[in-house]
């Protein structure tokens, strides 16, 4: 078992993007001055993973629509 506590539930993105601008207005220094979230990379695997189900149903879609 593994307990994070960077883990982002989905219905909590919203609220990690919108502390984005507050991380960055934090002391270099600043312990919390990276991005342990990664906020902008959970978008870009969403976005890139829903892109990929979006071609796979299409092309499921063009093979029945060939084979009937």
């Amino acid at each position: 078992m593994k307990v994070a506590l960077d883990f982002v539930s989905l219905e909590n993105v919203h609220e990690c993007a919108r502390l984005i601008p507050e991380f960055w207005l934090l002391p270099q220094s600043h312990r919390s001055k990276q991005d342990i979230l990664e906020v902008k990379k959970l978008d870009v695997y969403a976005a890139s993973a829903a892109i990929d189900e979006a071609r796979n149903l299409m092309s499921k879609i063009a093979v029945a629509r060939n084979c009937s």
